[in-house]
């Protein structure tokens, strides 16, 4: 089991399975139809080494991505007020109702 303890020593690879895998299949397959072949190998062998994850890692991973997302400046639109629901919607059934505050920037 992946413990909270062991953070820093997840790579890349692994970081990628457990987001992907938090997001479920219908969109992890979306993401990997994106993907180059060889990045496509790399996750999916991690995916399949992971075993299990405490929900404190998961978490942890969840709020780190959103953090370093927030922080690439012009990557990331600001949602129409009319999709704010929609985004909402989206980023609490992947990661959790604590998260909408800090993806959308605490405007909910």
């Amino acid at each position: 089991m992946l413990k909270s303890e062991d953070y820093r020593g997840i790579n890349g690879a692994q970081k990628a399975a457990i987001l992907m895998l938090t997001l479920g299949e219908e969109q992890c397959t979306r993401l990997f139809s994106m993907m180059h072949e060889d990045e496509i190998k790399d996750i999916s062998s991690a995916m399949s080494q992971l075993g299990a994850v405490k929900s404190d890692v998961v978490e942890r991973l969840c709020l780190d991505f959103v953090d370093h997302m927030g922080a690439a400046g012009n990557l990331i639109g600001i949602a129409p007020e009319e999709d704010r629901d929609t985004v909402a919607s989206v980023i609490r059934a992947a990661f959790g109702t604590d998260v909408v505050p800090l993806a959308l920037g605490a405007r909910l």
